[in-house]
């Protein structure tokens, strides 16, 4: 009896420990779920998207802490359940617990406009030890060299300082890093608050790639321009 009981004690033990793991697996994928689907990019053409990265690569990219940017407005459930250009349409079936929280974690990006993350920062010096036009030349002169990777000039009194990248843990940063200390020795990762508004300046050769797919757009239409039959004026 004793060894009965024992059973049903020990048992009922591993239920709720059974029971808390579920409830705690369920709210990990919940937020994996959410963290993956929350965030996407305003829509826009490409003629205005290219027009807004020829205006952020001739810009002063100088940055504070007090940088603010609205264009991250909507969930990419959303977008996806929406009727597509030729047609189709996606079925989507969303837990009720997932809307909830995708809108929560959108109100919370709207709010605080920034998410603490790492960067790598190449160059800090003094404000008074070099110009701006030096320094761009330098972030641009990074940019060529990763292609793959954007820079960014910021101004934290005293010091002007280049930071590169936009990671959410120092782990991710570390293989850009090893990359980076080719060209750059001195670089390290910096633990910082990065601010939304810096996602529209896109790696330079993704801007590249843009440009190109525009500029063949163009020549493309301007073929069928010239193809066009003559109308017929009778």
């Amino acid at each position: 009896m004793a060894k009965i009981d024992n059973f049903s004690h020990n048992f009922s033990i591993f239920a709720k420990n059974s029971e808390a793991i579920y409830t705690m697996m369920r709210k990990a994928v919940l937020l994996i779920i959410f963290a993956t689907f929350s965030v996407a990019l305003k829509a826009q053409n490409a003629e205005e998207i290219w027009a807004h990265i020829k205006s952020l690569n001739s810009a002063d990219t100088i940055t504070t802490d007090s940088v603010t940017n609205d264009s991250l407005t909507f969930e990419i459930l959303t977008m996806l359940a929406d009727t597509s250009e030729n047609g189709g349409v996606a079925e989507l079936v969303v837990p009720a617990e997932v809307g909830v929280m995708m809108q929560s974690y959108i109100l919370q990006n709207m709010t605080d406009k920034s998410f603490s993350g790492y960067r790598i920062q190449i160059l800090s010096v003094n404000s008074a030890q070099k110009q701006v036009e030096e320094l761009e030349a330098i972030r641009d002169k990074f940019e060529e060299d990763y292609l793959d990777i954007p820079a960014y000039l910021q101004y934290t009194v005293p010091d002007f300082k280049i930071r590169v990248g936009n990671y959410r843990t120092k782990l991710e940063a570390i293989p850009d890093l090893n990359r980076i200390r080719n060209l750059y020795p001195d670089s390290y990762i910096v633990k910082c608050d990065i601010s939304i508004s810096d996602f529209e300046r896109l790696p330079l050769g993704e801007r590249r790639r843009i440009e190109e797919e525009l500029a063949m757009q163009r020549a493309i239409d301007s073929l069928n321009a010239i193809n066009q039959p003559i109308p017929d004026l009778q």
